[in-house]
């Protein structure tokens, strides 16, 4: 049972690292329903059917 217990803990750390992404990218899609007025952000938020994963930067 010793030699289990890191795994476990391992493993809650992974599930908490999980959730709390699953938490990020929900308040992400909450941020996408308001289009801003300054396109800071990239347009594939705004359109959805634009998902290809592309690397964009969001210029502050």
């Amino acid at each position: 049972a010793a030699n289990a217990f890191p795994l476990l803990r391992l493993m809650e750390m992974c599930d908490n690292a999980k959730k709390k992404m699953e938490n990020c990218i929900h308040e992400i899609r909450l941020v996408k329903v308001q289009e801003s007025s300054s396109p800071k952000v990239p347009l594939s938020w705004f359109r959805p059917s634009f998902n290809k994963p592309r690397r964009q930067q969001i210029t502050d």
